[in-house]
């Protein structure tokens, strides 16, 4: 909390330089740095502790508000939060609460509390300022898989990445197209426009990029054929990247990188992205190639 101060201070320094731009988030991901950085350790400072994960979590809602003070009369302000789709792992009563209890744990709690001035953390509940968004960023990857816990420091509910088939990406992860629609649906609670921030696969396999974009815009299609407030989809990523503490392994590229001698080359998929955005619309030909029927 003691950080607010040079956060001001950033950005403040930031919107000063800033030329050209609409559009800007606070935060990328912010229960995704909680969750990786003070409840599973993956990442730095390396932090295991419930109590600290919801303070710091606390912490960013009130950085987050401190900005939107800053720059919302000079721009529009927003917030990109990933959402992962929390399927319980059977029928019985136990797991489906299971999965409701993760769902708003890690998705609904943090957003609900910009504008509710309550977050609710392990013991006690953290008071914010009440704030806004001018618009809502989705971050859309993957499910997870939720089953009942008797363990109260795993809240009572074990989370892991969904096992919906056999085939996973260089990321471990399933593929899961009709959730980045089960996202958009949730998300547009708040009545606010929605950007799709992230949505991409990290694999060697072209033919399946080709296939991972389609689908998926597919089922945005769809959100926006049914009046979802969908404003933009943007594809992770242009090029290959340093993917955390997976390093260079992950192609998630449109573009792939020679990390050797840094030579940039587009994939065919980046052509089928193109002109997809060209033309507007997803051609008859790559949903046959492509598609799925009737999403």
């Amino acid at each position: 909390e003691e950080n607010l101060k040079y956060w001001e201070q950033y950005v403040e320094t930031v919107v000063g330089i800033l030329k050209g731009v609409k559009l800007v988030a606070t935060f990328n991901e912010p229960m995704v740095y909680v969750m990786m950085g003070y409840l599973t350790a993956y990442w730095p400072p390396f932090v295991k502790s419930p109590f600290k994960a919801f303070k710091v979590a606390a912490n960013l809602l009130k950085a987050h508000a401190l900005a939107y003070e800053i720059l919302s009369s000079r721009l529009k302000v927003g917030i990109v939060k990933n959402i992962p789709i929390m399927l319980a792992a059977s029928d019985m009563e136990r797991d489906k609460k299971a999965a409701e209890k993760a769902d708003n744990l890690f998705n609904w709690n943090f957003l609900d509390a910009i504008w509710s001035g309550k977050f609710k953390g392990v013991l006690s509940t953290y008071t914010v300022p009440d704030s806004d968004v001018d618009f809502i960023g989705v971050n859309y990857y993957t499910a997870s898989e939720v089953k009942y816990s008797w363990n109260p420091l795993k809240f009572f509910f074990d989370a892991r990445l969904a096992e919906l088939s056999e085939r996973k990406t260089q990321m471990g992860w399933s593929v899961y197209p009709k959730g980045i629609y089960e996202a958009i649906v949730k998300v547009s609670r708040y009545e606010k426009p929605i950007y799709i921030t992230e949505n991409g696969i990290a694999t060697l396999d072209d033919e399946w990029r080709k296939e991972f974009i389609v689908q998926h815009l597919q089922y945005v299609h769809k959100t926006i054929e049914e009046g979802y407030n969908v404003n933009g989809y943007f594809y992770w990523s242009l090029m290959d990247n340093y993917e955390w503490r997976e390093g260079l392994t992950p192609r998630f590229g449109l573009i792939e990188v020679d990390y050797t001698t840094f030579k940039r080359k587009p994939r065919e998929s980046a052509y089928v992205y193109g002109e997809i955005a060209q033309k507007k619309e997803i051609s008859d030909e790559l949903i046959r190639k492509y598609g799925l029927k009737g999403p």
